[in-house]
């Protein structure tokens, strides 16, 4: 049989356990989340996936403190993480080379009392960390992006409007696609807007209108495939849109009376595949669009009320 080797430390006298582990994407390195330290504390530690001397990558936590939330970077070089290192019970964003070193924090001073870095993302070009926080407003949820390394200052993106369910990076970093809960004419609309990383724009760009159930960035990080009742009230249906904004495109066919799509899949190449009963009320059946990239725009299939098929590009 195989011989497991243990990565952590002996925890027979240390009270402590392990409660979370990733592993790098070169898979050389685990990182894991541990009290064995300290029973009272949470740090992330750093182990060859081979075995060895565990790092301890965050630092100089206080008694009740934590690490939060930690991603390993696409390039596996660094560790990015959320802790109340500085102060108890304020969470901020850290950024620490995957081989040990100083831990940078990402974030400037929160100003509000009771403010927290909520969430985050890294590129996939391992580049830039977006993150969610209310550094600025107790209770308002803006959307920050920042160099993995800390080599520049935060900068603001949608300042001022609330990024209230959560966001996603395009695959270069350049853009960020978010939702935000709001009420308008007192309906409650969960609408879809994108905004470059860069802090280049004045405002973020509305994509869709209506309730958004869920959404995904194609592959080329340009369009954004989502569902939402945008046409018709409590009818959510399945549309593309250019991720800098334009006017949204259906994809799936007309739906029965009480149909809608439920959920859909991305492929790596582009094509969607969703589920949905539009062919019979509560028969709910796979279908799959071909989209195809020419250039900047997405083109794919679409069936006119005459029932002839013609293609349309975004």
């Amino acid at each position: 049989s195989a011989v497991p080797t243990r990565l952590n430390p002996d925890l027979s006298n240390s009270g402590g356990g392990v409660f979370d582990v990733n592993i790098s994407f070169d898979s050389s390195r685990v990182i894991y989340f541990s009290n064995h330290n300290n029973v009272n504390i949470g740090d992330i530690f750093s182990v060859p996936i081979t075995g060895g001397t565990p790092i301890q990558l965050s630092t100089d936590l206080s008694a009740g403190s934590f690490v939060d939330q930690f991603r390993i970077s696409p390039d596996s070089s660094r560790v990015v993480f959320i802790a109340d290192q500085m102060a108890g019970d304020v969470h901020e964003l850290f950024s620490v080379p995957i081989l040990g070193g100083m831990p940078i924090r990402l974030n400037p001073n929160l100003s509000a009392a009771g403010s927290d870095v909520a969430f985050f993302e890294i590129s996939a070009n391992s580049n830039q960390v977006v993150y969610s926080a209310d550094q600025v407003t107790d209770g308002l949820d803006e959307l920050f992006s920042v160099p993995i390394d800390g080599s520049a200052t935060a900068l603001r993106l949608n300042s001022g409007l609330a990024a209230s369910l959560g966001f996603t990076l395009n695959d270069d970093g350049s853009q960020v696609v978010f939702r935000r809960q709001q009420f308008i004419l007192g309906q409650l609309t969960n609408e879809l807007f994108s905004i470059p990383t860069n802090g280049n724009a004045t405002a973020p760009t509305s994509l869709n209108s209506g309730r958004t159930d869920r959404s995904s960035i194609t592959p080329d990080g340009n369009h954004v495939i989502y569902i939402a009742d945008q046409n018709t009230d409590d009818v959510f249906e399945l549309f593309a849109v250019p991720i800098t904004g334009g006017t949204p495109e259906r994809l799936n066919d007309d739906l029965p009376f009480g149909s809608n799509v439920l959920n859909f899949r991305v492929s790596s190449n582009g094509d969607v595949v969703y589920f949905s009963d539009q062919d019979v009320f509560d028969e709910d059946e796979l279908f799959s669009v071909q989209l195809i990239q020419e250039d900047d725009e997405l083109c794919f299939p679409i069936k006119a009320s005459n029932g002839n098929v013609a293609v349309v590009c975004l």
